[in-house]
């Protein structure tokens, strides 16, 4: 099937033949299909062939900044909803096709993919089919934003399915998690394939003229690169939860047995008496008025220390009250709880190494929820992996010495960037942090000190973004999370009672780049920096 759409005052309207500027979606298309879009538009029939393959890896022919050359072609692995084999929830990849010609952007699919109606719908953004280069960028940001959205529903189907197999004595639920694996399989292969693709483009240079597009460019590998951490995190939180979770209902069938062996047992203990005093014989009591009340009494008793002995009564209070405390608290909050209040504590100390089956050990767990704890802390970076070395504790606050560090790391960053534009001869655009710089006045500072923060590093990136390297940028979210998470109070409110020089230097800053002044740029910068090294020892 073959459609067309083009962007109207920010609506996407479908088509009834092909006009310049507008997005061809094709879809499953037939033998005739393929030849048309081969014939009218243009496009290389192998183009056409290479998307429809489901098994095709992706790969990148950019070359429409050659004269003779009339198209492009970017084939991105895709993610979809889909089942196993026997009917289990699971996620899937699939190729999509997009050829960039002169006039029109096309995108060829197997199937009807949900990411391809979002983009029809605009749900995701506004979207201008006729800006061919930018439109390919938002699709490949979608592609991202949909890995991350479907990551975020398997973990949500794990601890789901974490709770059931707890209760569980069936199999049903291994089966769910088979298809989890084997989702978490597609997607790592496939993230790593796109990354290749985003690390070519960026080397383009007719996708880094424009700096929307650059900016945009940056956003999708940023994207992408969160989407292969997280599949990777994931992967390794369950990569042993399989056995874990068999052993679990194993442990399930084995407690429900030794259960119904108990009252078994203590049934057949009535059973016993009636059955011994069922004999046509001389027994004790056969002439005792009260020989059935004391034989009652009797089985009473023995029953009643059988049970005490099993712990039966035990049992059911456990049953009854939903097990104990501990049982309660999922093992992987206790495990994150204990490692959490050590390291705080100063019982882990930094750079100290953090043994699973140490913790493990220490909480009657297996090592699968300590995994869990373990990756969750990495995310709040009180720890961090280590080559050959694995979990280990990190610095969890952030001294005067620290910051003063973080102040020389961003200074070097900001002198680098003016270098730059200096050596390269680059224009400094203010608009986007002027934009910035008004709204930082116009908070109460005192009342939002975080808001003011988090302005003042927007600020910062914004202006380090001119250098164009992802890893300065890295550099610099990696500084505001550990400003942010590790500082103390009395460090934070530095840059808010310094806000009146702040502001007064980033204005001199930003009035000798565009004056492309870059000596004098650079001593403002070594000025402000100064200033707040000063303050930080005082």
């Amino acid at each position: 099937m073959i459609e067309f759409f083009k962007t109207t005052n920010e609506k996407m309207e479908q088509l009834s033949s092909l006009e310049e500027g507008c997005w061809v979606k094709v879809t499953a298309p037939t033998e005739e299909e393929i030849e048309r879009l081969s014939k009218e538009m243009d496009v290389p029939k192998p183009y056409i062939l290479d998307a429809l393959d489901s098994e095709e890896r992706s790969r990148i022919e950019l070359k429409r900044a050659e004269e003779d050359v009339r198209h492009s072609l970017v084939i991105v692995d895709c993610p979809y909803e889909s089942e196993d084999e026997l009917g289990y929830a699971m996620y899937e990849t699939l190729p999509i096709g997009i050829v960039l010609t002169r006039s029109h952007l096309v995108t060829i699919s197997l199937q009807d993919l949900p990411i391809l109606e979002d983009v029809r719908s605009m749900k995701l953004e506004v979207y201008d089919t006729t800006n061919h280069k930018q439109f390919l960028l938002k699709l490949l940001y979608a592609v991202s934003y949909y890995y991350l959205k479907y990551l975020n529903q398997i973990i949500k189907q794990t601890n789901n399915l974490e709770i059931q197999i707890k209760q569980s004595m069936k199999n049903e639920q291994l089966y769910a998690f088979m298809a989890v694996q084997k989702s978490l399989v597609f997607f790592a292969t496939a993230l790593q394939s796109n990354k290749a693709i985003l690390d070519k483009m960026e080397d383009v240079e007719h996708f880094m003229q424009q700096e929307e597009n650059h900016d945009l460019l940056r956003d999708v590998i940023i994207e992408n690169k969160q989407a292969i951490a997280m599949t990777d995190t994931y992967t390794q939180i369950i990569s042993g939860m399989s056995d874990v979770f068999s052993s679990v209902i194993s442990n399930n069938l084995n407690i429900v047995m030794k259960f119904l062996t108990s009252f078994t047992i203590i049934l057949s203990l009535p059973t016993i008496v009636a059955s011994v005093y069922g004999m046509n014989i001389k027994l004790p009591f056969m002439h005792n008025d009260h020989a059935f009340a004391l034989i009652l009494l009797f089985t009473l008793l023995i029953t009643t220390g059988v049970t005490v002995i099993f712990g039966v009564e035990n049992t059911f209070k456990n049953r009854e009250n939903g097990g104990t405390s501990m049982e309660k608290q999922t093992y992987e909050k206790l495990a994150y709880y204990t490692i959490k209040e050590k390291i705080l504590s100063g019982k882990l100390r930094v750079g100290e190494h953090i043994s699973e089956a140490g913790i493990a050990k220490e909480l009657s767990i297996s090592r699968t929820p300590v995994r869990k704890a373990i990756a969750v802390l990495v995310s709040e970076e009180l720890i961090e992996y280590e080559l050959n070395r694995g979990a280990i504790v990190i610095e969890s606050s952030m001294s005067a010495g620290r910051f003063i560090e973080l102040l020389e790391m961003g200074e070097i960053l900001i002198i680098q960037t003016i270098d730059k534009c200096k050596n390269k001869n680059l224009t400094y655009k203010p608009e986007k942090g002027n934009e910035i710089l008004k709204e930082m006045r116009q908070i109460q500072k005192e009342e939002e000190v975080d808001l003011y923060l988090t302005l003042l590093s927007k600020w910062l990136l914004q202006f380090i973004s001119q250098l164009g390297n992802i890893y300065a940028e890295d550099t610099v979210r990696k500084m505001k999370r550990d400003f942010f998470n590790k500082a103390q109070k009395d460090i934070k409110m530095i840059p808010v009672l310094l806000e009146d020089e702040t502001l007064e230097c980033i204005d001199q800053l930003t009035s000798h780049m565009v004056a492309k002044e870059h000596d004098e740029a650079k001593e403002v910068t070594k000025r402000l920096v100064n200033l707040y090294i000063i303050r930080t020892f005082r």
